[in-house]
Order: structure tokens, then C-alpha cells, then sequence
């Protein structure tokens, strides 16, 4: 398959392609090993698509001249059918290698193809603060911030992909997130999407770089408590026995319903979660301004440069003083969690 560069240059795309969703399929480029390209499946989401990717390729410099952000899949520039970039079907982007996504580190114990330990989790997800930090130094908003989303690398190193859907602001103009998986949307974003079918259809304010905060919060709590979300809540049975059914965990977060840092009448935590006390005063008090201060008041929330400070102080304040090579946990605790 050939595709063509703004600029007219013909690219050969190597059949199969190496991967491919629900919007487009992802082909190496023949002669550029570290580039891919992904292409879009459909003319029309393609064609809707166009804007965005021709503004977030024109400040692709940024993300290929600055270390930090180079693990971030931007569209470095568009492509096309045709010499005379008519056609718009996809974009190039620096080829990132994710073999795994950042919920194999959830999994307790550990998927044999992720043996993480705790103190490898602290590494990526220390990764994960300083990524995002630099995306919102850099004026963007990720938007849809979900695991499928964060990679992980060799060397515990965190990426950032599907980078064309972030919520990006370019030039003064504002190109929107038109998704956000479960479990990742702040609860101002879930308020303000009453009464739309969509995001695409909401005109009310969705994603900011506070919302990004949430979700990062989420990445950091899932890693450290064996994949819980801090609003998974298990129903505890009526007196007559009967199960009250299991809300989903978006209407928790509405509510501001965490039963690990506030009382959630008629639920019990995960059995599979250690509890909140086996972490440092300055990582719970991260957590509650997260999730308690900050479900009403965004700006409580801590950025994803506290996030990062946070981390790296713990990993220094860990030990291994157990069986298990893979636990590490807070020196202070007398035995492991």
C-alpha cells in the first residue's frame, strides 16, 4: 500500500499490518524502521478526523526534539492517498513498542509475561506522573486516560499511546476527546455529561488538565492496591440475606462514594486489597485530596508533578523484607502488607 506525505513524498506501508482496532490499523513504513503509520478504516472517520491531525502534526517538533516527550505517540504528520494530500487517510507517528499495557501490573499475583515487583510498579508509574507532567507542560490534555493508553517499556519506562484522541489545543483552537473508557472520567466530567448521548455532543466542559489529575490518581492507587479502583465498593447482604445490586463504578465516583477513604454505608472493601495504612501519611494524604477534596473541588487535586515527587520518595522509604522478592513496602510497617 503506498500513502503519500503532505509534502507529495510516496511511503510504501509493509503489508500485514502489525496491529490493528476498532479505527484503524497500525503498518510499518518500508525504509523508515522507526516510524509506523496508522491508517484509518473509514473514509468518513478519517475525513472528521483531518483538522486534528494536520494541527497536532504541525507542532510535532515538540515531541520529537524534547527527551521527555518522545515516548509519546504523536502525530508527527499526516498522510494520504493521493500526491496532492486531497485524500486524508492517517498519520505517521514514532513507533513505540508496547508489549504490555499498565493493567498487567494490577494483576496480584503477577501475570507470568509481567512479574513485576513493587518496587519495578513504583518505577513505571513514577514514569507515568513525569509523562504526564511534561504532556500538560506542553499545554495538552490527555482525555481519555485509560490503561489501554499506558504502555509499558523496557526499563520500567511508561509511553503514552493513541495519542489522537488526546484533547489537544493547538494555535488558541481546542480539538476534543470524543471518549473516555469507565472508571477514568472525574466526576465533574460525569456531571456535566447529563443530557448528552456523547461527548462529541456535550457543550458543556469536559476534559482539562485536572481531569488528567484524576485519572492519573487512579493509575497510581490501581498500582499500588492490586488493581482496585478507590470507588470499587462490594455490597454487603441485607438482613434478610437478599445482595443489593453492584453499582457501577462510574456512579460511585459521582457520588463520591470511596469506601477506602470515606464511610460508604452498606458495602465492605475488595478482600483482595491491602489496606489504606500499609502507605506513608504523605501518600494517603495525596489519596484524599485526590478523591475526597478533590471530587468537588478539582483544584484541590495533586498534579501529576506532586504525583512524581511523591513516588520517588516512597521508593526510597521501601524495603524487601519478606519471602516474596517481589514485596516491597513501607519501612515503617513491621511486617509485609
Amino acid at each position: 500500500m503506498n500513502v503519500y506525505t503532505e509534502a507529495g513524498t510516496p511511503l510504501t506501508l509493509a503489508d500485514p499490518p502489525i496491529g490493528k482496532g476498532g479505527e484503524g490499523a497500525i503498518y510499518r513504513i518500508d525504509g523508515n524502521p522507526g516510524r509506523v503509520a496508522k491508517i484509518y478504516l473509514d473514509p468518513a472517520d478519517a475525513a472528521s478526523r483531518r483538522d486534528k491531525i494536520e494541527a497536532m502534526a504541525s507542532i510535532s517538533d515538540l515531541f520529537q526534539e524534547n527527551g521527555p516527550l518522545e515516548t509519546i505517540a504523536w502525530p508527527l504528520g499526516a498522510l494520504y492517498a493521493d500526491p496532492e494530500a486531497a485524500s486524508f487517510v492517517g498519520f505517521g507517528m514514532r513507533t513505540v513498542s508496547t508489549p504490555i499495557t499498565i493493567d498487567s501490573l494490577y494483576e496480584y499475583p503477577a501475570d507470568p509475561g509481567a512479574n513485576f515487583s513493587m518496587l519495578d510498579k513504583l518505577c513505571v508509574i513514577e514514569s507515568v506522573a513525569a509523562l504526564t507532567d511534561q504532556a500538560h507542560k506542553a499545554g495538552q490534555v490527555i482525555g481519555d486516560y485509560n490503561d489501554n493508553n499506558v504502555a509499558v517499556l523496557p526499563g520500567c519506562r511508561a509511553a503514552l499511546v493513541d495519542a489522537d484522541s488526546f484533547h489537544a489545543t493547538i494555535g488558541g483552537k481546542t480539538y476534543p476527546c470524543a471518549v473516555c473508557m469507565p472508571g477514568y472520567a472525574a466526576p465533574e466530567v460525569l456531571r456535566n455529561m447529563h443530557g448528552f448521548a456523547t461527548y462529541e455532543d456535550c457543550t458543556k466542559e469536559t476534559f482539562t488538565q485536572k481531569t488528567d489529575d484524576w485519572a492519573l490518581a487512579v493509575h497510581v492507587f490501581r498500582t499500588l492496591f492490586n488493581g482496585a479502583h478507590p470507588y470499587h465498593c462490594l455490597p454487603i447482604p441485607n438482613a434478610n440475606g437478599s445482595l443489593p445490586s453492584v453499582l457501577p463504578i462510574d456512579k460511585r465516583v459521582e457520588r463520591g462514594e470511596t469506601p477506602f477513604f470515606t464511610a460508604v454505608p452498606g458495602v465492605k472493601l475488595p478482600p483482595f486489597t491491602p489496606d489504606v495504612d500499609m502507605l506513608p501519611p504523605y501518600l494517603r494524604a495525596l489519596f484524599e485530596r485526590a478523591f475526597v477534596a478533590g471530587h468537588a473541588d478539582p483544584s484541590r487535586r495533586p498534579s501529576a508533578a506532586e504525583w512524581q515527587q511523591a513516588i520517588a520518595r516512597y521508593k526510597g522509604d521501601v524495603r524487601q523484607r519478606c519471602c516474596n522478592q517481589a514485596h516491597w513496602y513501607w519501612e515503617q510497617r513491621p511486617t509485609c502488607p
